[in-house]
């Protein structure tokens, strides 16, 4: 059954630390609507373009882009269904060699091109989503000095962007007028 978002008993709890308001650690919520932007929430696939798939090395760009730019805390690389970066393993051992975990490989030896689709899941915050990998050698080392860009998937599609417009005209037309306060009316007949 689908329940509408502010009928569900779903609720976010916060933590209230280390001052609690009249003694309450924990503060429920309403869940918030999907950001349709976000790549973890909405429906979007990020699309990270690095410089060279041949010389950017899995452990480097799960530290570098994975943690370091996209938050992940533990995050864990499949290609295929197949586990080609864990967590466990982040570091070339020979732990690691056992378990066909290969960090020190670059994107181009896991068997990965331009336009490769990669499974991301973070073990340490519990969320996953899916992550296109292409590259661009013309990449700018100066704005780009990490070697990689991350961004979202296509842009909002066309009746999303018509209707911003439209939300866009309207709120403009607003600023212009008045402002009233809402007043509820009630008859007493």
């Amino acid at each position: 059954r689908n329940v509408p978002l502010r009928e569900s008993r779903c609720r976010t709890v916060w933590v209230r630390y280390p001052e609690p308001s009249r003694k309450k650690i924990l503060q429920p919520s309403r869940l918030l609507k999907p950001n349709s932007r976000c790549f973890v929430c909405g429906a979007r696939t990020a699309r990270v373009a690095v410089k060279s798939m041949a010389d950017c090395k899995l452990g480097a760009f799960a530290k570098n882009c994975m943690q370091g730019a996209l938050g992940a805390h533990r995050p864990a690389l499949y290609l295929s269904g197949t586990c080609i970066f864990d967590p466990e393993y982040p570091e070339p051992s020979e732990e690691a060699e056992e378990e066909g975990m290969h960090p020190e490989w670059s994107l181009t030896e896991w068997g990965l091109s331009s336009g490769s689709l990669l499974q991301v899941e973070d073990e340490g915050q519990g969320f996953s989503c899916n992550l296109v990998i292409t590259e661009e050698p013309e990449l700018s080392e100066e704005e780009y000095p990490a070697g990689f860009r991350i961004e979202a998937a296509a842009g909002p599609a066309e009746g999303e962007a018509e209707e911003r417009g439209e939300k866009r005209k309207a709120e403009e037309e607003l600023a212009g007028a008045p402002k009233q306060a809402h007043i509820d009316v009630v008859d007493l007949d």
